[in-house]
């Protein structure tokens, strides 16, 4: 039986994307394939100062079980990596329509069909802009294939990231929904939701990280 590697499991509100403000698990898997520069939890990847579980599958299962919301979202690092993906595929197999399922990916690893094709399965995808550090090369995800009840975010560092993404979505048709998020601290936000103003035909939503806003921004397990 596979041990998991976990970062932290616990209970709070969903702090951005289309389920903000609600009540949800998360289950932050251990490990990640990229290093992007404003990564806000890199404690889930990095080796130094971090702090790993080894858990079964029964015991992850019961922390989500013991935490008692219907809501569950897959974070990490990444959480489309090899043994994680195990996890939820089992997850979902064993559970089809208990929980309703956020999986948080970087956008690097595509995306299994079944999980597109999984009705109580959301998918929130990352697209790196330049001041992640992380190469637009390194996206394989097809985002033309997510679906109306998916996510795409584009979190924004700068205003040269800004226009990266309206470079990008000039060249495609996403049916997702489209969230423009600052880096905390980063941005002013008062610019930014100019500039979605000013774009309306991309339907874009700017969000803001509530978690952040409500709790210490650099606390864990809120």
């Amino acid at each position: 039986m596979d041990n998991y590697r976990i970062s932290e499991i616990f209970s709070s509100i969903e702090g951005e994307g289309r389920r903000a403000g609600l009540p949800a698990t998360f289950v932050r898997f251990f490990g990640c394939n990229l290093n992007c520069k404003w990564c806000d939890s890199r404690y889930a990847w990095e080796t130094v100062n971090s702090s790993v579980m080894n858990m079964s599958y029964g015991q992850i299962v019961g922390k989500i079980l013991d935490c008692g919301n219907r809501l569950i979202t897959f974070t990490g690092g990444e959480p489309l990596m090899h043994i994680p993906l195990k996890f939820i595929n089992k997850f979902l197999a064993d559970f089809p329509d208990r929980f309703h399922v956020n999986i948080e990916t970087n956008g690097s690893i595509r995306i299994p069909e079944k999980l597109l094709r999984n009705k109580n399965c959301m998918l929130t995808v990352d697209y790196k802009l330049q001041s992640s550090g992380v190469s637009p090369i390194d996206m394989v995800v097809d985002f033309r294939n997510l679906r109306k009840t998916d996510a795409v975010k584009f979190v924004i560092g700068s205003e040269s990231d800004f226009e990266q993404m309206i470079e990008f979505l000039e060249g495609v048709t996403i049916e997702a929904c489209i969230f423009v998020s600052p880096v905390f601290g980063a941005v002013k936000l008062d610019w930014l939701a100019e500039q979605i103003k000013k774009y309306r035909e991309f339907g874009l939503r700017m969000q803001i990280q509530m978690h952040k806003v409500i709790w210490n921004p650099n606390e864990r397990g809120v």
